[in-house]
């Protein structure tokens, strides 16, 4: 089976909340991490979505040398599938432990260079994410507590943060905020106006706790 197809099967599974079984899990885990290269962004990102939707964690090994593969290509992911690694790799990474940030090789490893790409690939398409990739790959980069300012200066940045914000729902702000906040990032004081803002605004209460349940769609 090739990888489009594997991933798409196992995010099949996951959509239907269907456990799959040993065989096609690790078969799945084994291709990505032997061919990470091989797997198209979308596919990657489904795929790694799906293991963690259905709580299949890989070991603390496999989880590495997923990383330093996707590393390789993760430049050129669009945002969205970006920040569905993103999510993925800090969901897997919170269940089993491994830390993506250290070095591989040199100061700044191929696990870490991978959280940066992804990263900049978000930043990159600010501008056309929608809300939830957004506030996602925040959440995730908070959650392995990788300070990347990119992704909040992209919001502040752009012509209006306010109008970019405008559309994200509490939870989306939530998890925005907390991201920025758990990752030690510096966030400029018109992006905080921008939340404010749009906090105040919101027919809805924000949310007391950032929340785990976002997921892709």
């Amino acid at each position: 089976m090739r990888p489009g197809e594997l991933a798409r099967v196992v995010w099949a599974f996951a959509r239907l909340e269907y456990l799959p079984g040993p065989l096609l899990i690790g078969h799945a885990v084994g291709a990505l991490r032997s061919r990470a290269s091989h797997f198209s962004d979308r596919d990657a990102a489904n795929l790694l979505w799906a293991l963690a939707r259905l709580e299949e964690v890989p070991e603390n090994d496999a989880i590495r040398d997923i990383a330093v593969g996707l590393a390789e290509v993760a430049g050129m992911y669009s945002g969205q599938s970006a920040a569905m690694v993103l999510w993925a790799m800090a969901t897997l990474t919170t269940a089993t432990g491994p830390d993506l940030t250290a070095p591989v090789g040199h100061p700044l490893g191929q696990q870490e260079r991978l959280l940066q790409e992804l990263a900049g690939a978000v930043a990159r398409d600010v501008p056309i994410l929608d809300p939830q990739s957004i506030s996602m790959a925040a959440w995730a980069l908070g959650t392995l507590r990788m300070a990347d300012a990119r992704i909040a200066d992209a919001v502040a940045g752009s012509c209006s943060a306010t109008e970019v914000l405008t559309p994200f729902e509490p939870q989306h702000l939530a998890n925005l905020m907390w991201g920025l906040a758990k990752a030690g990032n510096k966030v400029d004081s018109s992006l905080l106006e921008a939340v404010a803002t749009v906090s105040h605004s919101t027919h809805s209460c924000l949310p007391e706790h950032p929340s785990r349940s976002l997921r892709p769609q």
